[in-house]
């Protein structure tokens, strides 16, 4: 009784984490597009007579202002945005510096690059193996450990499944000088070797199950012509 009521109580905690951390990040994706919106050109509207009124939706609510503050009552303050004060000029490099020392820990940068580095293709298609790398790559933009497209054209080549590296030698690929020119033909090479594998698959099923329909076949026989023997056996020893 005691290990389900200690269950349902980190269960609880659990939950509460969660839906706190998703109001966090609701409040910094709003905090995110008041910036792209502040740096969207401004439209000249025509001079008008009247003031503009407030509509029933901007008093219900949340209004974002030019930097990443929001105006909210004081009950419906997030608790992230009492803790973390943001006072500075709304920039995106400011958000990123925001954002990576509130939700990112201090080794972050090692962490990810051992982990990018430690990447192989294994069993999955060069192509999910190229995607995934490149997405890990891409959070590493900014930081002297994000690989260039040379860089990242090597490690996709030390982290090769066997035949697809030999294959890809056997092409000269190593001569194409644009990475972009160079996926698109490991890709087409990988693709290639997937469907011959494909073909022996089905190859190698059939013969395997056209040899068990004879084995089959040969023991039936087998049984047959050894209950004969019997049966002729009984008889002789009958008469």
């Amino acid at each position: 009784m005691q290990q389900k009521e200690e269950a349902m109580r980190r269960e609880l905690e659990l939950t509460k984490a969660q839906a706190q951390r998703e109001q966090e990040m609701a409040v910094l994706k709003q905090k995110f597009q008041a910036l792209r919106f502040r740096n969207q050109p401004k439209q000249a509207h025509p001079p008008t007579d009247q003031a503009p009124q407030p509509s029933e939706s901007m008093t219900t609510e949340t209004t974002l202002t030019s930097d990443f503050s929001v105006n909210k009552p004081a009950e419906a303050q997030a608790p992230w945005d009492i803790r973390t004060d943001i006072q500075n000029t709304g920039t995106f490099p400011d958000f990123i510096a925001e954002f990576k020392k509130n939700y990112l820990n201090d080794r972050w940068e090692s962490e990810m690059c051992c982990e990018l580095l430690a990447m192989t293709q294994g069993p999955e298609s060069f192509w999910d193996y190229a995607i995934v790398v490149q997405a890990k790559n891409s959070l590493l933009l900014g930081v002297e450990s994000h690989l260039t497209d040379d860089k990242l054209c090597h490690h996709l080549e030390a982290g090769m499944e066997d035949r697809l590296a030999r294959k890809c030698d056997s092409e000269k690929l190593e001569n194409v000088v644009l990475f972009k020119d160079w996926f698109e033909e490991v890709k087409l090479v990988d693709e290639a070797l997937c469907a011959d594998l494909a073909v022996f698959k089905t190859i190698a099923k059939n013969s395997r199950e056209a040899g068990r329909r004879m084995s089959a076949a040969r023991t039936c026989w087998i049984c047959f012509v050894c209950s004969s023997m019997v049966f002729d056996q009984i008889t002789m020893s009958s008469r």
